[in-house]
């Protein structure tokens, strides 16, 4: 798996095309290929509330003030951007993460080949290709974990190239911290992996024997790279007046949030999400990254140029604990450690596979083992349609039907109408392209165990009183709300009597096949003076 294809000299020079070049462009094609299938794939609700969020930035609003959230304010703006590039559609976001992942994956290959070999580098970026796009992690929706994981992956380069390189420049420092940053801008635990970082910078300096000076100035430039990232988001909140809102959205609730959980419940939830989505989708890569931990710490001596046998594993460890904050291990929150990962499994199947002596028979193998997560599931790559692979991916929820909800919207509202949607289920908004009645455009923070719900619930109501929505969407799906004993009902038994007092039932209509049990219901405000039918 080496050797250089001559081309043509340009402007004096003669360029050469390495193999490794040529396997990373066929890996970077085949990925791109490979996910041009899932650019239809009806919005779930997450991917709304940050399309929502990015839509209504562009028409004015502010994130926070406008549309409670949780996330940090990076997401809205990358979203922005994929949207002005390639359109404001389900496609138009799709294909923008599509190109987002190309670079994560070329990151993951710079890694890999700098601490531990080039064939790992090359073998990690392909099964983070097919790993990234799989159901495991949810991986055809544009999550925050799926953005997140571009400037981890460059971080991670950077911190190599100063712990591999003697009298690595300051410069690196400064763009690894940037870099982190920008991460904590997407989601808040990207902080354990810039902690690692950190770490890294820190035993590279002290394995060089550097002056304590060299010491302080990497760990200066580094914190400095990370506060420039959230200087440009924190001057447009100054700017707008909405700074507290970002504070008391971001940090305050989301420390609520994170205790919802009790540390006892973590192992049960890991398993839980293991056992229905990593196990069936992605364990040929689960197994050979733990040969491939093995691997690295039995070739921990290896003398081997830029090899750092414990830099992935610690990696790997930093990211688990990112992903396992709040202790509910989501598929797509294990995304985070997916690139540490494929890299220790792409080690384990370079030296499991170096003493065949047929180039040939090595590179199949290799190409096998990488696509055998294609292989066991065929009809969920190649042959589910998007509106199929969506129901197979997020059943029960009506990720489908909220399509044709918002034609239903947008035909019977004007574009300054207000609509409420009772549920979280915002990629309706988005849709059909309507401002909410309400900042809260998902009722979890109304639902959940935390202070603070149950006084949500009466401004949200009371918001909804003063813009007397036209259309009124109720969503009946329990993980649209994830209501509990501990919910009040003050919301439901509020909104029922407005809805009783002074709405119609416009969808579904009565005696369709739907009406016995609607997932979700439109309602539509009753003409002054006019009864109930």
């Amino acid at each position: 798996m080496s050797g250089a294809a001559t081309a043509p000299e340009i402007g004096g020079r003669t360029w050469r095309l390495t193999s490794q070049q040529v396997l990373l462009a066929v890996v970077l094609l085949l990925s791109l290929l490979l996910r041009l299938r899932f650019v239809s794939v009806p919005l779930e609700r997450d991917e709304g509330d940050y399309a929502y969020i990015a839509w209504l930035i562009n028409e004015g609003g502010v994130p926070y003030r406008d549309a409670f959230d949780q996330k940090p304010p990076g997401v809205y703006f990358i979203y922005l951007g994929f949207m002005k590039l390639f359109g404001f559609t389900t496609e138009g976001l799709h294909v923008g993460l599509y190109i987002w992942t190309l670079g994560t994956i070329l990151f993951v290959y710079l890694v890999g080949r700098r601490v531990l070999s080039p064939v790992a580098g090359i073998l990690a970026a392909a099964m983070f290709s097919v790993g990234s796009i799989s159901p495991a992690f949810l991986g055809t929706a544009v999550n925050t974990e799926s953005l997140m994981v571009l400037p981890l992956a460059a971080a991670a380069f950077l911190a190599a190239a100063v712990l591999t390189q003697h009298d690595a420049p300051l410069s690196r420092c400064l763009l690894c911290g940037l870099m982190i940053g920008v991460a904590t801008t997407l989601k808040q635990v990207a902080v354990t992996d810039g902690a690692f970082f950190a770490v890294v910078i820190v035993v590279a300096t002290i394995r060089a024997r550097r002056p304590p000076r060299i010491l302080v100035a990497r760990l200066a430039m580094l914190a400095l790279g990370a506060v420039v990232a959230w200087i440009p988001l924190l001057a447009y909140f100054a700017a707008k007046g909405a700074v507290s809102n970002l504070f008391g959205d971001v940090l305050l609730h989301n420390l609520r949030y994170s205790s919802v959980v009790p540390l006892s419940d973590y192992p049960a939830n890991l398993f839980r999400s293991m056992k229905l989505s990593l196990i069936p989708y992605v364990w040929p890569y689960l197994v050979m990254a733990f040969l491939g931990l093995l691997v690295t710490a039995m070739r921990r001596g290896e003398k081997t140029e830029g090899f750092v046998w414990w830099f992935v594993p610690g990696w790997l460890l930093t990211s688990f604990v990112g992903a396992s904050v709040g202790g509910f291990y989501r598929q797509h929150y294990l995304l985070q450690t997916l690139a540490p990962l494929a890299l220790l499994a792409g080690y384990f199947l370079d030296v499991a596979t170096r003493r065949l002596s047929s180039p040939l028979v090595r590179r199949a193998l290799c190409t096998a083992a990488v696509a055998l997560p294609l292989a066991f599931n065929v009809r969920t790559f190649f042959v589910y349609g998007p509106d199929q692979l969506s129901a197979v991916l997020y059943p029960g929820n009506p990720f489908v039907e909220s399509k044709r909800v918002a034609d239903l919207v947008r035909q019977q509202t004007s574009p300054t109408d207000k609509v409420l949607i009772v549920g979280s289920e915002p990629q309706i908004l988005f849709y059909a392209q309507r401002h909410s009645a309400s900042r809260y455009i998902l009722t979890y923070p109304l639902m959940m165990d935390v202070d603070g719900a149950a006084e949500r619930q009466v401004e949200m109501f009371a918001e909804a009183e003063v813009a007397q929505p036209p259309l009124v969407v109720v969503v009946n799906v329990f993980a649209s709300h994830l209501a509990g004993p501990w919910t009040s009902s003050y919301l439901f038994d509020h909104v029922g009597a407005l809805l009783e007092h002074d709405y119609v039932r416009i969808y579904p209509t009565e005696g369709s096949a739907a009406a016995a049990s609607p997932p979700l219901q439109v309602f539509q405000r009753r003409v002054p003076g006019t009864s109930a039918s």
